[in-house]
C-alpha cells in the first residue's frame, strides 16, 4: 500500500472525510468502520442534496431547471 501511487492518492483525497466521520461518531464505533461512516454520510448528504434539488425543480418548473 504504501509503495501504490493510486492508493495513496486515495487515501488523501479521503481523509478529511474520515477525520470529519471521526469527529461526529461516537467513541463506540471502531476505527475499522470510521471509513464506512464516512461513506455513510457522504451518501446520505447526497440524497438529500438530490431530493432538495427535485423539489426545487418541480417547485420552479422542469424546463426551468436544466
Amino acid at each position: 500500500r504504501e509503495q501504490n501511487f493510486f492508493y495513496q492518492l486515495l487515501s488523501v483525497l479521503t481523509r478529511p472525510f474520515v477525520r470529519g466521520a471521526r469527529l461526529v461518531s461516537p467513541r463506540v464505533v471502531l476505527d475499522r468502520h470510521v471509513p464506512l461512516v464516512a461513506f455513510l454520510l457522504l451518501a446520505f448528504v447526497w440524497i438529500a442534496v438530490t431530493v432538495a434539488k427535485i423539489g426545487l425543480c418541480i417547485e420552479i418548473g422542469v424546463e426551468h431547471c436544466q
